[in-house]
């Protein structure tokens, strides 16, 4: 009997011994370490362990003889010997804020990384370090402005041309607290960017207008702008929403747009006319940002040729329902009229962004200018054109329609500085485009 309980011992520590052992070591990496670190630059990496598990991440700063960690963590393992602590574990610092009592000089510094595992037999574990050469940058890149005389006006654009540092890689303006992007362009001098801007229609007076750049190593720089905001009145109009209306445009709009149908007319319509609204603009922001880097057209913009004006830009619209008012929305755009399925043309020349329906708008062109600016041609009848096409101002992109939101056969179009629209008058004007873009290119 005391064989065979010695037995029995000697075999569940073989097992225990056996089940405890881990011979593989952790392994770690870099996930984001750019190599130029700023006071507030995060810093991420990944350490891994396929055995135990992992029991400890150590990272230590070092430049000369200073040595500080910057980041520690501990990781707790079962007493089970078959259970296995943390296999995987990404983590993010920002080391020069973790910092205490270290004069980090702006230079070259390095960090160790110490990952350990759970010791086997609770005696054996095992470390496995990583390294990197960093180099810290505090100083933030110079900014100033190159053009002069600039004012707008709400709902209108402005293009800025400034001077920025040769550390920065990205820079633009400030309008309140939306950002717009600078553009580098061959036919502007080294360091100097193109910054076109939005006033929005409904902004203050007193809106402020800032450049702005930043360099590789999260330093940022804020000048103001003296931009002069110039005020605008714009119109008002109430629609009056029948049911047969609705009954019309829903069906097509809710499928393309793979939306259900609510219960009544009401809730249909709000559904369509406010929450589709807020979507699709959403959508034409996240198209902005994939504009082309350069200018892509060279004179004033085109209106739809023999075209009548029906509704002006931000012309605020009150929808009335069974005679109550159920919403309120601002038309950001032209409505222009000419005869049923007329030739939309190409205000000028650029490339095919989008192509397709396109929620409120229905079937819709998108063009593509350049440094952020955009066209937009809404409830086409048909579209003659196809994604990334290279088109000249002039040439035909459809015919005018009712799809979409529409009560009948026109177009709607409009400008977008980096998704925001903007007044298409001040583009059909060949006098404000050469005064205020093409002219501060040369």
């Amino acid at each position: 009997m005391k064989k065979l309980i010695l037995t029995l011992i000697v075999l569940a520590l073989i097992g225990y011994l056996y089940l405890d052992w881990d011979g593989a070591e952790p392994k770690v990496e870099w996930l984001d370490a750019p190599k130029d670190i700023g006071a507030k630059t995060a810093v991420s990496l990944q350490a891994l362990d396929d055995g135990k598990g992992l029991a400890r991440i150590t990272v230590t700063l070092v430049q000369g003889e200073q040595r500080q960690i910057v980041f520690e963590e501990r990781m707790a393992r079962s007493w089970q010997p078959w259970k296995r602590g943390t296999p995987q574990r990404a983590v993010a610092f920002q080391p020069v804020e973790a910092l205490r009592d270290f004069s980090l000089a702006e230079q070259a510094f390095q960090m160790e990384v110490e990952v350990e595992d759970h010791p086997s037999w609770l005696l054996f574990s095992r470390t496995s370090t990583l390294k990197g050469d960093f180099r810290y940058d505090a100083t933030p890149p110079s900014i100033s402005t190159q053009s002069t005389q600039h004012n707008i006006r709400q709902g209108g654009a402005e293009a800025v041309v400034y001077n920025v540092s040769e550390d920065t890689v990205d820079s633009g303006v400030l309008v309140a607290d939306r950002t717009y992007r600078g553009f580098e362009m061959a036919r502007l001098d080294p360091g100097q960017r193109i910054c076109l801007l939005a006033l929005p229609y409904n902004a203050a007076a007193d809106t402020p207008f800032k450049l702005w750049a930043v360099d590789a190593s999260g330093n940022r720089s804020e000048i103001p702008l003296a931009i002069q905001v110039r005020p605008r009145r714009f119109g008002r109009d109430t629609i009056s929403i029948r049911d047969s209306f609705i009954d019309k445009v829903a069906p097509e709009i809710l499928q393309q747009s793979n939306l259900t149908r609510p219960a009544t007319h009401k809730e249909t319509f709000l559904l369509i006319n406010r929450d589709l609204r807020q979507r699709n603009h959403s959508q034409i922001e996240e198209l902005s940002r994939r504009s082309a880097s350069n200018l892509l057209w060279s004179q004033a913009f085109l209106q739809l040729s023999n075209s009548a004006v029906q509704s002006s830009f931000a012309d605020e619209r009150t929808y009335l329902y069974q005679g109550q008012e159920i919403d309120r929305q601002t038309h950001l755009g032209f409505d222009l009229a000419s005869t049923a399925a007329s030739p939309v043309e190409a205000a000028n020349d650029g490339e095919v962004a989008f192509a397709g329906y396109l929620g409120i708008y229905g079937k819709c062109v998108i063009l593509d200018h350049g440094l952020g600016l955009m066209s937009l041609y809404a409830h086409l009848s048909e579209i003659s054109v196809a994604l990334s096409q290279q088109v000249t101002r002039g040439d035909p992109l459809g015919r005018t329609g009712e799809t979409g939101l529409a009560g009948g056969d026109h177009l709607h179009f409009t400008m977008l500085v980096q998704g925001m629209p903007v007044n298409p008058l001040e583009w059909w004007d060949a006098a404000w485009v050469r005064n205020h873009v093409l002219g501060r290119l040369e």
